[in-house]
């Protein structure tokens, strides 16, 4: 196949100048928050940096772990948000614009919802689960002394000094001897 692709004139495939322009690329930078908004204005710049209502907007404390002016969206799963709402993206429940959780890989829809409240308490759950455990060991520990095994009569073995077969030929005038 090559030797068609070597022996064709390169008039045949035309470059177009927009196929050898170098694809447009971001950097971590581009993607990297400002500093710390500490004034109305800069928390209004912010809001509108990230497409919020400045009503909505709230920065993360500035406490040393550098999300700077990334907005503190609430902790919300994405299985709270409504699944019949006409997303711009829906395998993700998210619109085009919409900023992600700051700890989104934590969040998502195959991971925990922290927004939902659980049917059981969690001291509910872990009493159920060392409950069972203790319960299957008590079993095990009380049914050691009991040995379960398949029901078997005594071998059968036969006789010494009696033949019970043999590989001699028949004799005469005994059963099963054949003429």
């Amino acid at each position: 196949m090559s030797f068609l692709i070597k022996s064709a004139p390169l008039r045949h495939f035309p470059l177009h100048p927009l196929v050898l322009a170098p694809k447009r690329t971001h950097w971590n930078k581009d993607y990297k928050p400002g500093p710390y908004p500490y004034s109305m204005e800069e928390k209004r710049l912010a809001a509108e940096k990230y497409n919020l209502h400045p009503a909505e907007y709230r920065a993360y404390p500035d406490d040393g772990f550098g999300r700077g002016d990334y907005p503190k969206l609430p902790d919300l799963g994405y299985e709270s948000r409504d699944h019949h709402y006409p997303w711009d993206n829906p395998e993700h429940l998210r619109n085009f614009g919409e900023p992600l959780h700051a700890e989104f890989g934590l969040v998502r829809q195959d991971r925990l919802n922290v927004g939902v409240k659980m049917r059981y308490p969690l001291w509910l759950q872990v009493l159920q689960f060392f409950g069972a455990m203790l319960a299957s060991a008590g079993l095990f520990w009380f049914f050691e002394k009991f040995k379960a095994f398949h029901p078997v009569i005594p071998t059968q073995c036969p006789e010494d000094g009696v033949t019970h077969y043999t590989f001699e030929p028949e004799e005469e005038g005994k059963p099963g001897k054949s003429k």
